[in-house]
């Protein structure tokens, strides 16, 4: 069964998500999809958007924007509404002076559902936009069809020791020269997590919207909202929230995950496959 019958019964999926994320690095964005732009509070949330039917909103995650989904929109657009959002601070979006805490990117992302009257939504999530995802998905359940995740956090983590060595380092004092002065994230960790060469317009197109040191505020506040044992406090509650919403809703959910895995391996696939509700889990 293809991803589009995911989207249209939010009862099952397959692995055509997966390929057609897979090969939207070297296809061309079709024209239908539109670049739109609409005011949010006090800056802007810049999204592509095309066709008509079920609404699909795809939430990028960290270095990227919506234009990680550029191809596979024009695929789903042929029978539902798609929605690609670049979250505040990222993409096209305005980068206004603000914290960039995840509180701030739940609170743009609520208003922006708001805005264009989203309903009946299926989640489609990456990275941290998994997080911004589930979190309005666990604070607005009635307004959620489907959920489909890839490298996602579906938790705060318990210790130092189930997090990436880099990613430790990049919450430390040196993360403010390594993501904001030396652009880590997307000179280093960007190449080497891409499981294909990235073209030349690829990498213009994920470098363009952070080429001045101010504009990678955003990328560097990523590391240290990670709730590791017990802290920051506040977003280890909130973490700890949709997890529990994750586990028990029957909102059809399908994970996706791939070996090695970076945040999800095997065997966290495993035990979240026996304790979620409603979930089915895909290997790449």
């Amino acid at each position: 069964m293809t991803i589009l019958k995911f989207i249209k019964t939010s009862k099952s999926c397959s692995l055509v998500l997966i390929v057609i994320i897979l090969l939207s690095i070297h296809t061309a964005p079709a024209d239908e999809i539109k670049k739109k732009r609409v005011k949010i509070l006090d800056s802007s949330i810049a999204y592509r958007e095309g066709g008509q039917g079920n609404t699909v909103l795809f939430i990028h995650g960290t270095p990227t924007s919506s234009y990680l989904w550029r191809n596979i929109l024009p695929e789903m657009a042929e029978s539902n509404h798609v929605i690609a959002i670049d979250l505040i601070g990222h993409g096209d979006s305005g980068k206004p002076f603000i914290e960039y805490r995840l509180k701030d990117h739940v609170k743009y992302l609520d208003e922006f559902i708001k805005s264009l009257e989203l309903e009946n939504i299926t989640l489609v999530l990456h990275d941290w936009g998994s997080v911004v995802g589930f979190i309005y998905a666990s604070t607005h359940p009635d307004n959620i069809a489907g959920m489909a995740f890839i490298k996602a956090m579906l938790g705060p983590v318990s210790d130092k020791s189930r997090m990436p060595e880099i990613a430790l380092q990049m919450r430390e004092s040196e993360g403010w020269k390594m993501i904001v002065n030396d652009n880590f994230s997307l000179e280093n960790i960007m190449p080497m997590m891409s499981m294909v060469p990235l073209s030349k317009k690829s990498i213009y197109a994920y470098k363009k919207p952070f080429q001045e040191t101010e504009s990678r505020r955003a990328l560097r506040m990523w590391p240290l909202e990670v709730p590791i044992a017990g802290h920051p406090e506040d977003n280890y509650k909130i973490f700890s929230i949709y997890a529990k919403y994750l586990t028990a809703s029957k909102v059809p959910k399908l994970l996706m995950y791939s070996t090695p895995g970076v945040l999800i391996d095997e065997k966290s696939a495993l035990l979240v496959e026996q304790a979620f509700e409603n979930i089915k889990v895909e290997t790449i």
